[in-house]
């Protein structure tokens, strides 16, 4: 085996072993591209969560405020038919 063509199979192993790597360094970008796509769909979940989660503790405050009006006003109306009841019985 003469030297020119020791150099000409060297090449082609060397341009075997470059597009291997081409190949890898595709894929890599491949996977890259389909993990930033899913990083974004995972932040878009988050983001929805914590709206979701804003506008139900809002629900809840809102809730607990009308609760609390409703305590008050049956804790008032509670109070009126014991005095009614109270003069009714003196009666």
């Amino acid at each position: 085996m003469d030297f020119n063509s020791r150099k000409k199979k060297n090449k082609n192993n060397y341009d075997l072993y470059n597009e291997n790597i081409n190949i890898y360094l595709e894929e890599n970008d491949n996977y890259i591209l389909d993990l930033e796509s899913k990083v974004q769909t995972l932040k878009l979940i988050g983001s929805n969560m914590r709206d979701e989660v804003k506008t139900s503790n809002s629900l809840l405050y809102n809730l607990s405020d009308q609760m609390d009006n409703v305590n008050r006003k049956l804790t008032g109306v509670y109070r009126n038919v014991k005095n009614i009841i109270k003069r009714k019985v003196r009666e």
